[in-house]
């Protein structure tokens, strides 16, 4: 095997470069994270909060959750209204 073929595995099989697969691997990783805490533990708008976090669209994050798109969209419309005091002037220095 080529050194150039170690470094680029993904490019040369012409099927992902290397950024897709890492953001295969980050959604896969924020699936099993989501499955793996209890439910009774968290609310739909912070799971869909979650997801949109880690980069799904909205329409995913409604067929993952068992809901439609009508009922993430307004929860996740309201968190981006959030924002914590300070966090503004903190992020303009």
């Amino acid at each position: 095997m080529k050194a150039n073929s170690m470094a680029k595995p993904f490019e040369e099989a012409g099927e992902l470069s290397s950024t897709d697969a890492l953001r295969i691997i980050a959604k896969t990783l924020a699936i099993v994270a989501m499955r793996m805490e209890p439910s009774a533990n968290t609310t739909l708008e912070n799971k869909a909060a979650f997801l949109v976090s880690c980069g799904f669209d909205t329409k995913t994050i409604a067929t993952m959750l068992e809901s439609s798109v009508t009922t993430i969209a307004p929860l996740l419309s309201r968190r981006k209204g959030k924002v914590k005091a300070g966090s503004r002037r903190k992020a303009l220095r």
